[in-house]
């Protein structure tokens, strides 16, 4: 009886067992949803990956693009030097017309007698003829230096300077011509300014001969230079009793083969149109301005605004 029972309770055991088993482990939930965050952990990553590989391969053509775009900009900026150099050597060839044509106004007094055979008068002219031929192979000289070191991204070296002494080497070198049209030429107190004396020269050179040359028909030139200042800067004045420039010129005459016409400049006014052109880029490259001035009713006034030495 003892044996028997023993024999039939062993069955019943092993169905427990095998019903517990049967039945979920209590952790078997958070183990999948552990393993189902994983792949989602991995799934994220993987997206941020591709996502990141995308950008590196946005990033890698943007800067190709950035690359091809500073390409064009260069060959832009090539051009426009070019265009720049051949500007400057237009501005030359304008410059040196003032010194050759002193020299050639002498050459043509000598020739008509008019400062006699070998005499004091000769020998005064001939040096100032030779000064003369100087200055224009100072002027090529300096702006071949210029582009051989590639100064024109760098700031014109300045000091200060006195305007009376630019406008009186103006004249000096503008005697003949002046003398020639009988020009009156008039410098009141100027003051002295922060720029480039060569710069400077080639500025009032170009003025004063437009003045002279823009006279009206059968009277004498009258050229008057004034100064002024307003806080840090000094302003000049260079005004001529001339045929003038219209209104609606002012500002055209500042560019490249541009000459004011009216009635009068047609039959006198002869040039290539460089003079204020050469005259604008000068003063900027100074750091001032230039302008005409449109109020005034008899003849041309041409303003220019400087950084005034302290």
């Amino acid at each position: 009886m003892h044996g028997r029972a023993l024999f039939l309770g062993t069955p019943r055991l092993a169905q427990d067992r095998l019903v517990a088993m049967a039945r979920p482990h209590p952790i078997a939930h958070p183990i999948r949803a552990a393993i189902a965050l994983l792949a989602g952990v991995a799934l994220l990553a993987l997206a941020a990956w591709a996502v990141s590989a995308t950008l590196s391969v946005t990033v890698a053509l943007a800067s190709t693009a950035a690359a091809v775009a500073m390409a064009v900009r260069v060959r832009i900026v090539e051009r426009a030097r070019a265009v720049e150099v051949r500007r400057e050597l237009a501005s030359i060839a304008h410059d040196l017309k003032g010194p050759l044509s002193t020299i050639a106004s002498y050459l043509d007094m000598i020739v008509q007698g008019t400062l006699g055979p070998v005499s004091e008068e000769t020998r005064i002219a001939a040096p100032r003829a030779a000064l003369a031929s100087m200055r224009a192979h100072s002027v090529v000289e300096s702006v071949l230096l210029r582009h051989v070191q590639s100064a024109a991204t760098r700031p014109v070296p300045v000091e200060t300077v006195d305007l009376r002494s630019v406008i009186r080497d103006v004249t000096e070198a503008l005697h003949a011509e002046i003398a020639a049209s009988q020009a009156e030429v008039t410098v009141e107190p100027l003051l002295r300014v922060v720029a480039d004396h060569a710069q400077l020269f080639r500025v009032f050179e170009n003025l004063v001969q437009n003045a002279v040359k823009y006279a009206r028909p059968g009277e004498a030139p009258v050229v008057t230079i004034t100064g002024s200042c307003d806080a840090d800067r000094a302003e000049i004045a260079v005004r001529d009793h001339g045929i003038g420039i219209p209104s609606a010129d002012c500002e055209r005459v500042f560019e490249i083969a541009a000459r004011a016409v009216n009635g009068q400049s047609v039959a006198f006014g002869h040039g290539h149109g460089h003079g204020l052109a050469t005259v604008r880029r000068l003063v900027r490259d100074l750091g001032g301005e230039v302008w005409v001035d449109t109020t005034s009713l008899d003849g041309a006034t041409v303003r220019l605004s400087l950084p005034l030495a302290k």
